[in-house]
């Protein structure tokens, strides 16, 4: 029995502290362990903590005495980033991290992937091929995207935390983009309005035109009211300082799905093209009119306001004559290369759809 007994020795259960390498035979005693300020792990968890919320703000004035760095392979590894500013987008975007690298080289924007992501870049070859200024993206490799996130683990922000979240296993997963940063300033700042009034002020109403019609395309629909029932995101459009041209940022496509509302949708593109076309100040384009006078105190004259339809009118005859699949093509082929978007289709950029709009821009200007 003796024998039997040492052989079958019950084993008493053993509970592990999770800061350090010790174990207790009972819940009490692991308890007064983590409350006796004795454990080591849990001393250095304790002071990460305290580093963490002791962190300096970085002091940057980002959007006045920043300029563009470069985005090329490598670029951010060699300058090295000096500090980061998060900036919250609308409703349900993530926003944007603008990134001030080292030894003045510039500052660039790091951007979430989402299922969104391969629409972003499909515009942002769209409206650089169609002559629009806007954000040029370059997506991140896995091992590149890994590297970025672990570097801004220990990077300071105009926020202390406005970039934790980043080290989430959602992040690490989700990939990213690189983009130019532009500076300037948007619709919404009063400079709008001396431009507007400047000499260059009807090639910039022209600029707007030709966004609007871009956006009448892809359905980007929350930057003007003109095909749309909202007052319109006036930060969407921005005005370069160096030079006299209007920069469209954040772009990307929308599908409207169901029948119905395909065709809702293809009959204000060709209303709002034929109101361009005419020169009326019809429902859409009061809509347009009121959105700019909103932001600049600007009643458009009817000089104005031909700048504004004549870029309408340019897009709308370059847009029925884009090779789109082409621009699909081009697309598919960063895709396809080392990205964590190597899988994405047509479907993701909503071609079917782009399409539809395309044959209602060229119904409109009279090209079937």
């Amino acid at each position: 029995l003796a024998s039997y007994l040492a052989s079958h020795t019950l084993q008493m259960p053993t509970f592990p502290c999770h800061e350090c390498s010790m174990t207790f035979n009972n819940m009490v005693l692991l308890k007064r362990h983590a409350l006796s300020g004795t454990c080591e792990g849990h001393q250095k968890s304790l002071d990460e903590s305290r580093k963490l919320l002791n962190r300096e703000e970085y002091k940057f004035d980002f959007f006045n005495k920043g300029r563009p760095g470069s985005i090329e392979p490598g670029a951010w590894k060699t300058s090295g980033i000096d500090g980061g500013h998060h900036s919250p987008g609308g409703l349900g975007s993530l926003g944007v991290f603008f990134l001030n690298l080292k030894h003045d080289d510039g500052v660039i924007v790091f951007k979430e992937g989402t299922g969104q992501t391969p629409c972003d870049y499909f515009c942002s070859l769209l409206f650089f091929k169609m002559g629009v200024s806007c954000p040029q993206m370059r997506i991140l490799s896995p091992q590149e995207h890994k590297d970025l996130l672990m570097t801004l683990k220990d990077v300071l922000f105009t926020a202390v935390g406005a970039a934790d979240n980043l080290q989430e296993q959602r992040a690490q997963n989700a990939g990213g983009i690189l983009m130019t940063f532009q500076p300037g300033f948007t619709l919404k700042d009063p400079r709008s309005s001396e431009m507007l009034r400047s000499p260059a002020g009807h090639v910039l109403l022209e600029d707007i035109g030709r966004i609007v019609a871009l956006d009448m395309f892809v359905n980007n629909f929350d930057r003007s009211p003109f095909i749309w029932d909202h007052e319109g995101n006036a930060n969407n459009l921005m005005f370069s300082i160096d030079c006299d041209n209007v920069h469209a940022i954040d772009n990307t496509t929308a599908a409207v799905n169901d029948s119905d509302g395909i065709s809702r949708y293809t009959d204000r593109v060709k209303c709002g093209i034929k109101e361009a076309l005419s020169g009326e100040r019809g429902p859409h384009t009061e809509k347009l009119i009121k959105y700019i006078e909103t932001w600049t105190g600007i009643t458009l004259t009817d000089g104005q306001l031909y700048k504004l339809q004549s870029g309408i009118v340019t897009m709308a005859n370059r847009i029925c004559d884009l090779d789109l699949m082409k621009v699909w093509q081009d697309t598919s082929a960063v895709l396809s290369n080392e990205t964590s978007l190597k899988n994405a289709t047509e479907n993701d950029v909503n071609i079917s759809f782009l399409s539809t709009v395309q044959t209602a821009f060229q119904d409109a200007i009279g090209k079937n």
